[in-house]
C-alpha cells in the first residue's frame, strides 16, 4: 500500500524498491531481523520529526502529497544513514551479527542520530556508544511504556540538535533519583533475551579490548565453547562456558567448537576472554566446573564494573 501510495509517475522513485535496496546494501552487515522490512520503514517513518508509532505513514504521505520532492529527498537522506547506523553498530560495538542487536527500536535511534549529526566527531560517537550500552543492559525498551518511549526520542532529538549544550537528556530517565537496574545474570546465553544478548556483546568486545573493526576483515559471529559437550553446556549455552569470538576471514582461531586448547596453551593475551593461570592449573588437574565456577565469578566482577560506570545498578543478588 505504501509503495503504491509513493509511487512516482516518472519511476524515479518506489519507497519499496528503495528498502529494496538498503537491505540487499545491509547483507555485508549480516542484517537479516525477521521483520528487516518492517524496521527500515519504522527508522523512515521516525525521521519525519515523530517515532513511528506515533501516527500512520498514509497521514504522513497524505501531508506530503503535494511536496512529493521533499518526501523523496528525507526518504532518501535516511535510507543513507539507515546504512550508517548499521556500519556503526557493527563496527564500532561489535553487532557484527543483526540477531545480536539487543533491541531493534536502537536502530530507530541511532538513524536519527546521523539524521541530525551529519559529520559525528570521536567524542560523539563514544556519547552514542555510552547510550547504546545503557539502553541495552537497563533493558530500556521494555522496560519503558509507549508514551516513555516517545519522550526519550524527543528527548534524544533534542540533545543531538543541541549537541549537548542544553539540559535535555541523552539517556532519558523520567525517574533520574532511581537508576536504571541491570536484570540478573542469565543462566543461558539465547538471542530471545535483551539480558544474554547484552552479555554477549559485552564479551565480544572485551575479547577484542572494546577496538572498533573492519567490515571487510569479518564474517560474523562464532560462539565457541570453553568445554564442548560438558555436562551439556552446549545445549543450554550457560554463559561462563561460551566463548563469543568474531569471525574474522583469516580465521583466528581453529574450526573446532571445543576452545580448551586455550588452557593447554595458554597465553597472556588469554585474559581478555576470562581466562587465568589459575584456570591452567584447574585444567591439568581436569576440574573443569571448578574452571567455569571461577570464569563466571570473573565475568560478572567485570559486568558489574562496566555498567555501574554506565550509571546503572548492578543487583548485589548477581553476585
Amino acid at each position: 500500500m505504501v509503495s503504491a501510495l509513493t509511487f512516482n509517475q516518472n519511476g524515479q522513485f518506489r519507497l519499496g524498491t528503495e528498502i529494496d535496496n538498503v537491505l540487499e546494501e545491509l547483507r555485508i552487515y549480516n542484517f537479516r531481523t525477521v521483520n528487516e522490512r518492517e524496521l527500515i520503514l519504522q527508522c523512515i517513518q521516525s525521521s519525519f520529526g515523530k517515532i513511528y508509532f506515533e501516527f500512520k505513514i498514509s497521514e504522513l504521505i497524505k501531508t506530503y502529497k503535494d511536496d512529493s520532492n521533499r518526501f523523496m529527498a528525507i526518504v532518501l537522506k535516511t535510507t543513507e544513514n539507515i546504512k550508517k547506523a548499521v556500519k556503526f553498530l557493527f563496527e564500532h560495538l561489535l553487532v557484527i551479527d543483526s540477531r545480536l542487536l539487543p533491541a531493534n527500536i536502537q536502530l530507530v535511534f541511532i538513524t536519527e542520530f546521523f539524521n541530525i549529526v551529519e559529520n559525528p566527531t570521536q567524542e560523539q560517537f563514544e556519547k552514542l556508544k555510552k547510550w547504546f550500552w545503557q539502553t541495552s543492559y537497563s533493558n530500556y525498551f521494555t522496560v519503558f511504556s509507549p508514551s516513555k518511549r516517545k519522550e526519550a526520542f524527543a528527548e534524544f532529538q533534542k540533545y543531538w540538535r543541541g549537541d549537548g549544550e542544553i539540559d535535555s537528556p541523552l539517556f532519558y530517565n523520567d525517574k533520574p533519583d532511581t537508576p536504571f537496574s541491570v536484570g540478573d545474570f542469565p543462566n543461558k546465553i539465547f538471542f530471545g533475551s535483551v539480558r544474554a544478548k547484552s552479555l554477549v556483546l559485552f564479551l565480544l568486545n572485551k575479547g577484542n579490548n572494546f577496538e572498533p573493526v573492519e567490515t571487510n576483515n569479518i564474517d560474523g559471529l562464532n560462539l565457541l565453547y570453553l568445554f564442548y559437550n560438558f555436562r551439556n553446556l552446549h545445549q543450554d549455552f550457560a554463559p561462563e562456558g561460551l566463548l563469543p569470538t568474531i569471525n574474522y576471514q583469516n580465521a583466528e582461531f581453529s574450526k573446532s567448537r571445543d576452545m580448551s586448547f586455550m588452557l593447554s596453551n595458554f597465553l597472556s593475551e588469554y585474559h581478555k576472554y576470562f581466562l587465568t593461570d589459575e584456570m591452567v592449573q584447574l585444567y591439568q588437574a581436569q576440574q573443569k566446573q571448578e574452571i567455569l565456577d571461577l570464569r563466571k565469578t570473573l565475568i560478572m566482577q567485570a559486568e558489574r564494573s562496566f555498567v555501574e560506570n554506565l550509571g546503572l545498578s548492578y543487583d548485589e543478588l548477581n553476585l
